[in-house]
């Protein structure tokens, strides 16, 4: 495949790749205490991750149903006909925010998804769960010999109870999200070796 895969989905709730999304959503939310105003990042892994103090940090968390997740993920990656690595190398991330008065900047700047663990090649999957806020579009970029210029915009939102937004793309497209208010966006962010 070539680095210009990009694909914008509109995903039915009753979707089995949704469905697995939202276990991980409700697990992860009875979990974890999460501060209005801020953006908060949670690692999801499939083993306990032992630092130097002997148990996880903070921001892991050891999904019980991670084999189910990741089995949804390469479901997607083939209804999509995109090929990826046999060896099932993946990378999930679970990014939560809850905007009240205020913008949640997602202190991101334009970059591309490389460089996390394996080779330059991988995909990323980001779906918008529960996701309903002003602001917090998804902008991909090309780089120009001046700068970054603007190529698609993405909006997180459905504006649907019914349908969940997710997004396919080459990791080394350069992209990054837009400051959001008004709202609450969830993005479950996936990258797997192509």
């Amino acid at each position: 495949m070539s680095a210009t895969t990009l694909i914008e989905l509109n995903i039915n709730n009753d979707d089995n790749f949704i469905k697995s999304l939202y276990h991980l959503y409700n697990d992860v939310m009875s979990e974890y205490g999460f501060v209005d105003g801020k953006t908060k990042t949670i690692n999801i892994n499939k083993y306990p991750i032992n630092s130097i103090f002997g148990c996880c940090t903070y921001s892991d968390f050891v999904y019980t149903h991670y084999d189910v997740l990741e089995t949804a993920l390469y479901g997607l990656l083939n209804q999509n006909n995109l090929k990826f690595d046999e060896n099932k190398k993946t990378n999930i991330e679970f990014i939560y925010g809850n905007a009240v008065d205020n913008i949640i900047d997602n202190d991101f700047a334009i970059h591309q998804d490389i460089g996390s663990g394996f080779s330059d090649d991988s995909y990323t999957i980001i779906t918008y769960l529960n996701t309903d806020c002003k602001g917090g579009e998804l902008i991909f970029y090309e780089k120009t010999y001046y700068g970054f210029e603007k190529t698609r915009i993405i909006d997180p939102n459905t504006y649907s109870e019914l349908i969940t937004k997710t997004v396919i793309f080459d990791g080394k497209l350069f992209h990054k999200p837009e400051p959001f208010h008004s709202g609450k966006r969830c993005a479950i962010v996936s990258q797997i070796r192509k």
